[in-house]
């Protein structure tokens, strides 16, 4: 199966989350800055995120 977004724009975006990840070393640094304006973004869904799109990579790429 051909996935022409993974090498591009999926791969860009685990570029994001792992430097926001390394912005916000602490879990909940990373909850309390983001709260008050984007309340859905927390470490968790952030890792789980980047969780999903490394497995996606080492499983079809």
């Amino acid at each position: 199966m051909d996935h022409p977004d993974c090498h591009g724009g999926i791969a860009d975006l685990a570029g994001l989350l792992q430097r926001v990840l390394c912005m916000f070393r602490m879990p909940g640094e990373l909850d309390e800055a983001f709260a008050p304006v984007m309340p859905s973004v927390t470490n968790a869904r952030l890792r789980l995120l980047l969780d999903a799109v490394h497995a996606h990579f080492a499983e079809h790429h």
